[in-house]
């Protein structure tokens, strides 16, 4: 399968202590086994390239392109087994409390094929809410809960159909 998503990680010095954050998107096509595999393989490329220490916090973040309706207990339960791959290798989900972090009707590219579809459920104020987006954290000596960025009186900041999520690390 070919895949088209990608990671980049920067590691920053804080103090005597170093942060990896990688900003990953996961593949939507071949559901949550592919994103399963492709989460394996950069936690594997992660862990050979500075490998696991007292002094590196991680910090992974992004579009795990987790799809399905956010009250979808089948697709929490496929949601689950993705981050269980980042969970049994020591993080925590920071996100957990953000229920969804995407709305297919709030932002509309124009080259989008299905604008006019969307559009049209956008003007009867559809809402297909998702939890798309994770902030998962291993290493850190304390986390606050991931909460969403918005600007005062809208669920999203302008030009994207996600949510900016943000958390606070003391490292």
């Amino acid at each position: 399968m070919l895949d088209t998503k990608s990671a980049f990680a920067q590691v920053f010095a804080v103090g005597e202590r170093r942060v990896r954050v990688v900003s990953l998107h996961l593949d939507f096509a071949g559901g949550a086994d592919h994103r399963v595999r492709q989460l394996t393989h950069l936690l594997d490329v992660l862990e050979r390239a500075v490998g696991i220490d007292g002094g590196m916090v991680d910090v992974l973040c992004g579009d795990f392109n987790t799809s399905g309706h956010y009250r979808s207990k089948a697709a929490r339960a496929r949601t689950q087994r993705v981050l269980d791959v980042a969970m049994v290798s020591g993080f925590i989900d920071c996100s957990a409390g953000v229920s969804w972090t995407s709305d297919l009707f709030s932002s509309i590219d124009s080259a989008d094929p299905a604008r006019r579809l969307l559009a049209v459920g956008r003007a009867l104020g559809l809402r297909y809410r998702q939890k798309l987006d994770h902030l998962l954290v291993r290493g850190a000596r304390r986390v606050a809960s991931a909460t969403v960025v918005a600007a005062p009186g809208h669920t999203h900041l302008p030009g994207s159909d996600h949510v900016p999520v943000a958390v606070e690390l003391i490292v």
